[in-house]
């Protein structure tokens, strides 16, 4: 199969690229054709110049509009993916620690595949983060809801990602005229959009927070998410561009240790 995965990393975000292509060359759906679509800002970087990276030139949007955009940049590369069978989006703070194969792949009844998120899993779909502001389109009321599904792992068939990645672009933009902006950006889009959707979906551990215990999930993670709040990658802060300042290993740990917010 040929499958294209997309990774965003403008600005700052680009440091983590050289570790998830690495694990992602080991241990990500080996046997198959995979093509790195790098959406970035960056001219050159580790490995791009590797014959399966390919560079989609994409300016570093203020934030939220990084994230909240999203589904546009996959856009850019519609015709580059007729020759393609599926199609990945994985967050660019993700290393992959084992191997992951075939069983993400959705059939052509499911055609989407989606990954819940590990600290929704024993809730109820009342107490979800869904957006509940009906103003916007990504608005999910009380009493509804199967899953919540995280922003950072999940894809498909092409066909099926591109659809829904045109659907929430359409509902983005119109949010936007509106001066409506979701809480959690572009993972309430997805959310909405597969709210009734029979997709193929992911245990948590197929996209893990590192050094979470939630178990049984901590005890076989996949792909892994790194700690982008930690001092040698600079803070969260840092790597939005919000400053240019990196976050010091003192704050961190204050951080850490009394869930402060310093920067």
């Amino acid at each position: 199969m040929k499958v294209a995965v997309f990774y965003i990393a403008t600005g700052r975000y680009i440091t983590f690229f050289e570790g998830l292509y690495n694990s992602a060359k080991k241990y990500f759906l080996n046997g198959h054709d995979k093509t790195f679509f790098v959406f970035t800002d960056n001219n050159e970087f580790p490995c791009s110049d590797n014959d399966d990276v390919v560079v989609i030139p994409q300016e570093h949007l203020p934030w939220p509009y990084s994230t909240l955009l999203r589904y546009d940049m996959f856009l850019k590369v519609e015709e580059q993916l007729k020759d393609y069978d599926f199609c990945y989006y994985i967050n660019a703070n993700c290393e992959f620690k084992k191997e992951v194969g075939e069983e993400i792949f959705p059939t052509e009844k499911q055609g989407l595949v989606a990954t819940i998120w590990a600290d929704q899993y024993y809730e109820e779909p009342d107490n979800y983060p869904y957006c509940r502001n009906e103003k916007s389109n990504a608005y999910v009321p009380y009493g509804v809801g199967k899953n919540y599904y995280m922003g950072g792992f999940n894809g498909g068939r092409v066909k099926d990602f591109i659809e829904m990645s045109k659907e929430i672009s359409r509902m983005t933009a119109e949010d936007i005229k509106n001066d409506q902006i979701p809480e959690f950006h572009d993972q309430s889009m997805i959310n909405k959009y597969l709210l009734n959707r029979d997709i193929l979906v992911l245990e948590p551990n197929y996209c893990y927070p590192a050094k979470w215990k939630i178990k049984p999930f901590c005890n076989d993670v996949k792909l892994e998410i790194v700690k982008k709040h930690h001092y040698k990658y600079g803070g969260h802060a840092y790597l939005r561009g919000e400053t240019d300042k990196k976050i010091t290993p003192i704050k961190y740990f204050l951080n850490k240790l009394f869930k402060l917010n310093l920067k």
